[in-house]
């Protein structure tokens, strides 16, 4: 029996499962709070953890990869979660350690007040997704939420939360 091909996907498990766990030696507990040893992600995780993501959505939320993660950001995190009526929610949230990228320029932009010291909400109805940029400490800190309806009957929108979301992220500001 050759054993080459079964080590190999022994460790593509590994390596598969390490990435799915990120670098940390325990993990986040359900109630959203850091793990000891936590990865990169942990600043973004613990900002809006998954206790806030699940009230948002709903329904429970998982953590998932950021699979378009931005280089430029110094932690990323993107909870999601599933519904039965085959709504897909996601809330990405990346923090930069300056605040280069932040703009109030975009079509459909409002500022906030009473987050950070400059913030700007944009709705898009179209895609069903709110994005808010906010500048705390010199540093920004973009949220995205979007929720997806492909084959949904009643169709969901994030900009609908808009106020919560903003709610939220203003009570959890500390967490920065």
């Amino acid at each position: 029996m050759n054993r080459r091909p079964f080590a190999g996907l022994v460790v593509v498990v590994a390596l598969l499962g390490a990435a799915a766990c990120g670098s940390s030696a325990k993990a986040a507990d359900p109630k959203g709070t850091p793990a000891t040893n936590a990865p990169l992600d942990s600043a973004a995780c613990s900002y809006l953890n998954a206790a806030d993501a699940t009230a948002l959505f709903g329904i429970a939320a998982a953590q998932t990869p950021d699979t378009a993660r931005d280089p430029a950001a110094r932690a990323s995190c993107v909870w999601k979660a599933t519904d039965n009526d085959h709504h897909i929610f996601l809330l990405q949230i990346r923090l930069y350690n300056d605040a280069a990228q932040y703009t109030d320029t975009q079509p459909n932009s409002e500022h906030i007040i009473g987050l950070g010291t400059k913030a700007v909400i944009r709705k898009q109805a179209g895609m069903g997704s709110t994005e808010v940029r906010f500048v705390q400490a010199g540093k920004l800190g973009v949220v995205s939420y979007v929720v997806t309806n492909i084959a949904a009957k009643q169709r969901k929108n994030a900009f609908d939360q808009a106020d919560q979301l903003v709610t939220m992220m203003k009570r959890n500001l500390s967490r920065l």
